[in-house]
């Protein structure tokens, strides 16, 4: 929020915010795993009173830390794609990350054993499905943040938070914003519309 705050405002300093941002809670995240990976043998112990499912999953807990640190970087890194007028290709690269590498990847390897992984290794993949997929997405939105145009991505913020602005103007007026076109308010609906009235 604090980084589209910036480029509503066409702050040349937004994309320095965003990395430092990204890099202080990815520290906080990996200091929190940190600690999580130090009490595994609680969380294991909260996960069952069984000690044979007790002992499986103290082998694969550690794919939570993983999961948590690309999760919160993907997350952050793809988040403003949305608001720059790209959600199809936000859409794309989740899609392909998901369902083009993570899944056949995971399908391959753990469900058909073509590798002939041992259990814990099938059970491992299965449960870092999710970090698989989130991996190349955190790459990717990386990647497309580091390649911004941080000056033009203001303008498009900015552009398209005035455009919000005057449509709720327009509804607060009970007037009616054009469907598409430069942000007028065509006058009392039908009536304003018969008579060619705009604001």
């Amino acid at each position: 929020m604090r980084t589209l705050a910036l480029l509503g405002k066409r702050d040349a300093h937004a994309g320095r915010a965003f990395a430092l941002i990204l890099l202080l809670s990815s520290a906080a995240v990996a200091a929190s795993n940190a600690v999580l990976y130090a009490q595994r043998d609680a969380i294991v112990r909260l996960a069952s009173n069984n000690a044979a499912v007790r002992a499986a999953f103290e082998k694969i807990v550690w794919v939570l830390v993983p999961h948590i640190q690309t999760r919160l970087i993907a997350l952050a890194s793809c988040s403003l794609l949305i608001p720059l007028g790209r959600p199809i290709l936000n859409v794309a690269a989740t899609f392909g990350c998901f369902y083009l590498i993570a899944c056949p990847t995971v399908g391959a390897l753990a469900i058909f054993d073509v590798a002939h992984l041992s259990v814990a290794a099938r059970m491992m993949l299965c449960l870092g499905t999710t970090s698989i997929a989130q991996a190349p997405l955190a790459l990717f939105g990386l990647g497309f943040c580091a390649n911004l145009d941080w000056v033009s991505a203001g303008k498009v913020v900015s552009s398209r938070a005035n455009n919000d602005k005057m449509a709720i103007a327009c509804v607060a007026a009970n007037l009616e914003p054009p469907v598409a076109g430069p942000p007028l308010c065509i006058a009392g609906g039908p009536a304003g519309r018969e008579g060619g009235e705009t604001s």
